[in-house]
């Protein structure tokens, strides 16, 4: 067996002492990052949290519009099966023009189906003149909130 010096002895002590210290220090640098990581991830998790939310409440309200909108083509449908007949008045496109134009303007953000229904006028006829109405730029259409 090999004899050490006490300044080898002390060489090697002093070299591992640095290297615990090194490993100390990137060991601290490593739980500083994780939980930087953490925090980043916490802070990301609520936000896909709110925007699930957000989501979830769109969502909703777009199952209730539908069911509305359900709710009155079933009714539509057992008028129909009553017997009861659906008639559209017959007008003169430029009369039917000025009708829509007013019923927007006193209804806005109404739907073609109400102002089919509230009009009483032909459907084609209606989208029709919405359609040449938006080209004009006198109307905008929207998907229905």
């Amino acid at each position: 067996m090999k004899e050490y010096s006490e300044s080898e002895i002390r060489s090697v002590f002093e070299e591992l002492k640095k290297l615990e210290k090194e490993h100390f220090i990137r060991r601290e640098d490593l739980f500083k990052a994780i939980k930087e990581f953490y925090s980043i991830l916490h802070k990301e998790i609520g936000y896909i949290k709110e925007q699930f939310l957000n989501l979830e409440r769109t969502m909703l309200e777009i199952k209730r519009e539908l069911d509305s909108r359900i709710d009155r083509i079933e009714e539509k449908l057992a008028e129909l099966e009553r017997g009861e007949t659906i008639e559209f008045k017959v007008l003169p496109r430029e009369e039917a023009v000025k009708l829509i134009e007013d019923y927007i303007e006193k209804h806005p953000g109404c739907l073609t189906s109400e102002i089919i229904e509230a009009l009483q006028l032909d459907p084609s006829l209606v989208v029709d003149i919405l359609r040449e109405l938006e080209e004009k730029g006198e109307v905008e259409s929207r998907e229905p909130e």
